[in-house]
């Protein structure tokens, strides 16, 4: 009995640790913002659970006629691929609004972006999906977020939500402990 707790116990231990290596960008402090127009405008950087951080933008001046965007950047504490899911709700008001979320990894060679949502549909939307960067260890990486409207109001915002996917290993340790756990109460 005490060897099956020893390891059940080992077996959380590693699946937890092995999340926790893909999501070390969740602290706050670790992430910097800049914004295309500081004309009544802000942003937030904040943790909603220990797993996620949510990048939230607002704009609300005649600067959103021609286009707005939030870059929220933080740097690759180790280099390899990063598999995350992701959120976007966005309100970019009612006439001709458009909206982008587009992530950047830096590297030696340059910079790879890739837009995963984009519309001219509004006036918003909530938005998910997954993506993988391949991050290099001191290089900046993160999401840009753009868009714009003709609407007289000229309200512009959105929240990110960055969490990070469990790893292969992390989801195999995970089901391990569910299966111990499973023969502990039945035997």
């Amino acid at each position: 009995m005490k060897t099956s707790r020893l390891f059940v116990s080992s077996v959380a231990a590693c699946a937890f640790a092995s999340a926790t290596v893909t999501a070390d960008y969740v602290s706050p402090a670790a992430w910097s913002a800049s914004l295309s127009s500081s004309n009544n405008s802000r942003y937030e950087i904040r943790n909603p659970n220990p797993s996620a951080i949510e990048l939230v933008y607002w704009f609300n001046s005649p600067d959103v006629y021609g286009g707005v965007s939030a870059t929220f950047s933080t740097t690759a504490t180790q280099t390899g691929a990063l598999n995350l899911d992701w959120s976007y709700a966005w309100f970019h008001a009612f006439y001709l609004p458009t909206a982008s979320l587009t992530f950047f990894a830096n590297s030696a060679s340059g910079v790879v972006e890739n837009t995963v949502y984009s519309s001219n549909v509004g006036p918003g939307a909530l938005v998910s999906g997954s993506a993988t960067l391949n991050l290099s260890q001191g290089y900046s990486w993160g999401i840009r977020a753009s868009g714009k409207n003709s609407d007289s109001n000229t309200d512009i915002s959105g929240i990110v939500t960055l969490s990070a996917m469990p790893s292969p290993g992390a989801i195999a340790l995970l089901s391990a402990f569910g299966l111990v756990g499973n023969r502990r109460r039945r035997g």
